[in-house]
């Protein structure tokens, strides 16, 4: 077998040399993951705060969104300060009578405004589409400035999919 056709490898040390250690290649497609992971969960919460408006507009329609979202948070940070100072017992959605008028208004509407959650209480993540070359693009910026060498794009892609490969989420 001549010599060309080993690639120059047979000699030890021989060859070009990887420009990332393994470490920083997993470092490298965890960046990945993380963006496109917080990216799903966003676009997750936006589809659901769009549902939960058009299930309320339809119940309701002459609340704004801003009343809407404003009315939830109120009722809830008021049934979460009841929890917290002992008022309300663990499992409050049940039916039982309270001694107190107020705590007993606070939880009747939020019995009422959480019907018209649903099925949207879960939050379902999907990957979000069309934001992966600008996560790679991104990524290849960051690694670079922080390795101190040209971290190329499609070396994000490999370290990116060899981090899934290995990490599945």
């Amino acid at each position: 077998m001549s010599a060309h056709s080993r690639h120059g490898g047979a000699r030890s040390n021989a060859g070009r040399k990887p420009v990332l250690e393994p470490l920083q290649r997993v470092l490298v497609g965890a960046w990945c993951q993380q963006i496109q992971d917080a990216a799903s969960a966003a676009a997750a919460d936006s589809r659901m705060r769009n549902e939960v408006l058009q299930r309320w507009k339809s119940a309701e329609p002459s609340l704004s969104d801003i009343d809407i979202w404003a009315y939830f948070i109120e009722h809830w940070a008021n049934i979460q300060r009841l929890a917290k100072e002992g008022k309300l017992p663990e499992g409050f959605t049940r039916t039982q009578e309270f001694e107190d008028d107020q705590l007993e208004h606070e939880v009747a509407e939020f019995r009422n405004r959480r019907k018209l959650l649903g099925s949207v209480q879960k939050r379902v993540l999907k990957r979000p589409k069309g934001i992966r070359n600008s996560i790679i693009a991104e990524i290849s910026r960051r690694a670079s400035e922080e390795f101190g060498v040209l971290v190329t794009r499609r070396l994000v892609d490999e370290c990116w999919k060899e981090y899934r490969k290995h990490f599945p989420t």
